[in-house]
C-alpha cells in the first residue's frame, strides 16, 4: 500500500506547486508563502474579485484538512479577518456559523450547513470538491447543500451534481443572491 504522507513530502519543496508539503505549509504559518494550495488562493481570489471585505471581519472555516481548511483559516488570518476553525464535530456548529461575514464550508460532507445557520449578507464559500451530493437542484447553493437564507454567495457547482439544469456551470464560480 501506498505511504501518501511519504510520496508527498518526497516532492521537492520548489515542485510542490500544490503547497501541501510541511515546508511550504510551514512558510504559509510563518506568513511567507511560496505556493498555497490552489483551492484556498482561488477563494480568497474570489472573494478579492467580488469586492468582499477580509479585513476585520469574522470568519468561519469548516474544515480542517491540510489541503483546503487550514490553509484557508491562515490566509484569511493574513488578511487581517477574525478566525474560527469548526468542524464536522464542533457542537452547536450553527452558534458560529449565524455570526460568521464569511463562511467556508469545506468540511467534505454534504448537508452539513442549512440555510438557517448563515446570517443574512454573509459570503459563503464551498470550494469545489469538497463535499458530494446526489443530485443538485440549480436554486441550491453551496454546491447542493441548501442554504436559502444568505444575501450574498459565492457558490461553486461541482461535477458531482450530475444531471443538474446548471451543467453550464459545473466547473465555475458564480455570485448569486438568494433571499428566503
Amino acid at each position: 500500500q501506498l505511504d501518501a504522507v511519504r510520496i508527498m513530502q518526497s516532492i521537492a519543496p520548489g515542485k510542490d506547486v500544490d503547497g501541501f508539503g510541511w515546508l511550504n505549509l510551514g512558510a504559509l504559518v510563518a506568513g511567507r508563502p511560496r505556493f498555497v494550495p490552489g483551492t484556498p488562493r482561488a477563494v480568497m481570489t474570489i472573494l478579492e474579485h467580488a469586492g468582499i471585505p477580509i479585513e476585520g471581519r469574522n470568519a468561519v472555516v469548516i474544515g480542517r484538512s491540510n489541503i483546503v481548511g487550514k490553509p484557508m483559516a491562515l490566509m484569511l488570518i493574513q488578511h487581517g479577518a477574525t478566525v474560527t476553525v469548526c468542524n464536522s464535530r464542533t457542537q452547536d456548529l450553527a452558534d458560529f456559523t449565524r455570526r460568521a461575514d464569511i463562511l467556508v464550508v469545506a468540511a467534505g460532507r454534504a448537508g452539513l450547513v442549512s440555510g438557517d445557520m448563515a446570517k443574512t449578507g454573509a459570503a459563503v464559500a464551498r470550494p469545489l470538491g469538497t463535499a458530494r451530493a446526489r443530485r443538485c437542484d440549480s436554486r441550491a447553493v453551496l454546491s447542493c447543500v441548501s442554504v436559502s437564507t444568505i444575501s450574498s454567495v459565492l457558490s461553486g457547482t461541482s461535477s458531482s451534481c450530475a444531471g443538474s439544469s446548471d451543467a453550464g456551470h459545473r466547473s465555475t464560480w458564480s455570485r448569486r443572491a438568494y433571499y428566503r
